[in-house]
C-alpha cells in the first residue's frame, strides 16, 4: 500500500469529502459530529459550492482545530459529480466517503467502518443503517431496513426501492478509481455510481444505524421535474441491459412521481407523467390504479372550489 494512505501506526487514513451549498444552519452539527470520531487517521477535503450564506466561513471556524483540513471555495455552483471528482483527486486516503453538511455521523462511524472494510477488502462498496431527521418536524426516525440488500445487488438497484442507506457509503479509493468518479453528466450521480461499482463488486452492510440524513423540504414540483429528467438519462445510458427491462423501470418512476404531484396537487405535471408512464408500459396496474387516485383527487379539488 502506498504510504500515504496511512498513518505511523499503520491505520489507513480516511477522506472525507465534505460538500456544502447553503447550510449555515447545519454545518457545525455535521463537522462536530466529524471532530468527535474514535478514528484519528481522517482528513478532510471540504468544499463549499458557491453558497450565498455563511458556510464557507462557519465550516472554516468550526474546522480551525482539526489537524488534517483542506477547504476549497466555487465561484461558480457546480454538480454534485463535478465536486465530488475535484476532491477525490485531491484526497489522499485509502477510503472515501462523500459527506453533505447537513448529515452528520455517528462518533464510531469511521472505525466501524475501518475495522469491517480491512477484514473484508473484496467488497466494492460498504453502507450502514441509519437515521432520518425530518428537519420540519424536528424528528428523528431509524430508517426501515426490510430491503436492505448486501452481496451481489445490481439486478435488485432496479427492481426495488430503498435497498440502501446512502448517508455515509464507504468506498476504496482503488475502486472509484477503476470505476473513474462519478459521472458528470448524470443529475442523479449516486445510483450510476452504485450501479457501475455493483457490476463488478460485491456490496456489503453494516446493520447499525452510524449515520443520519436531515430531510430538509424543497419545492416539490421543481424537484420532481428534476428528478424525472435524472431517471430519463438513466434510461438513456442503461437502455442496453440484457436483463433489464428499462421501458417497465422508467415507466414506473414516472407512475411513481406521478402520485408525488398528485399528493402536491400539481395535476398538470401528475397528467404528464401518467401519459407517459402508460405509453411505455399500457398494463402497468399500479398507473390505472394512480389513474383513479388522479381522478378522485381532482374531483374533489374542483368541488372543494
Amino acid at each position: 500500500m502506498d504510504m500515504m494512505h496511512k498513518s505511523n501506526n499503520g491505520a489507513p487514513m480516511v477522506s472525507i469529502l465534505l460538500l456544502g451549498w447553503n447550510h449555515e444552519k447545519y454545518i457545525e452539527q455535521c463537522i462536530k459530529s466529524i471532530i468527535a470520531q474514535t478514528y484519528e487517521n481522517i482528513e478532510v477535503l471540504f468544499l463549499d459550492n458557491n453558497s450565498s450564506d455563511e458556510t464557507y466561513n462557519i465550516g472554516l471556524y468550526f474546522l480551525k482545530d482539526f489537524s488534517n483540513f483542506r477547504a476549497f471555495r466555487n465561484q461558480e455552483n457546480k454538480s454534485t459529480a463535478k465536486n465530488l471528482n475535484f476532491l477525490l483527486g485531491a484526497s489522499q486516503g485509502k477510503y472515501i466517503i462523500p459527506l453533505s453538511t447537513d448529515d452528520w455521523l455517528e462518533h464510531n462511524f469511521i472505525e466501524e467502518k475501518v475495522t469491517y472494510y480491512e477484514a473484508h477488502p473484496s467488497i466494492g462498496m460498504l453502507y450502514n443503517g441509519g437515521y432520518i431527521y425530518y428537519d420540519d418536524q424536528k424528528k428523528l426516525v431509524e430508517a426501515k431496513s426490510t430491503n436492505f440488500k448486501r452481496g451481489k445487488i445490481f439486478k435488485d438497484l432496479f427492481h426495488q426501492e430503498n435497498i440502501l442507506f446512502f448517508i455515509g457509503i464507504f468506498y476504496k479509493r482503488t475502486v472509484l478509481e477503476e470505476l473513474e468518479g462519478w459521472d458528470e453528466n448524470l443529475l442523479i450521480e449516486d445510483l450510476d455510481l452504485f450501479i457501475r461499482l455493483s457490476m463488478k463488486y460485491e456490496v456489503d452492510y453494516i446493520p447499525k444505524p452510524l449515520a443520519t440524513y436531515r430531510k430538509i423540504n424543497t419545492s416539490a414540483s421543481q424537484n420532481i421535474q428534476s428528478m424525472v429528467k435524472g431517471w430519463e438519462q438513466y434510461f438513456e445510458k442503461y437502455a442496453h441491459l440484457p436483463d433489464i427491462n428499462m421501458k417497465k423501470w422508467l415507466a414506473e418512476k414516472y407512475r411513481a412521481y406521478a402520485a408525488l404531484a398528485i399528493d402536491n396537487s400539481n395535476f398538470n405535471l401528475a397528467r404528464q407523467l401518467l401519459l407517459k408512464s402508460l405509453r411505455l408500459d399500457i398494463l402497468n396496474f399500479k398507473s390505472y390504479r394512480t389513474l383513479f387516485f388522479f381522478n378522485r383527487k381532482w374531483f374533489i379539488s374542483k368541488f372543494q372550489k
